[in-house]
């Protein structure tokens, strides 16, 4: 069962906590989720919010992350809400400092 969904912003730090998360739990405990482009304006999520809601694609996630205890990716921040007791945590960075 999922424990934790972790959402990170590119470029803030997101390759070191995924190795951090394998070490911790262990490689095939981490479900990674980079497909979804959420910060591209022409992608699915963008152009239909509600996507992550509809029950085929509910049933569909649940199955992707059966038997991982993280999540972790770029990916619209509600599309994992379905995992209701999971936590939930966001790497971001100070936007200059990411621009330099």
């Amino acid at each position: 069962m999922v424990k934790l969904v972790s959402l990170h912003i590119p470029k803030c730090g997101g390759t070191s906590l995924k190795e951090a998360f394998k070490n911790f739990y262990g490689v095939n405990s981490l479900y990674e989720d980079y497909n979804d482009s959420p910060f591209n304006p022409l992608s699915n999520c963008r152009l239909d919010p509600l996507v992550y809601s509809k029950p085929n694609h509910q049933t569909s996630l649940l199955n992707l992350v059966n038997n991982k205890t993280v999540v972790h990716g770029h990916f619209s921040i509600n599309k994992y809400d379905i995992l209701d007791n999971a936590y939930r945590i966001s790497v971001i960075r100070n936007p200059i400092d990411r621009l330099i």
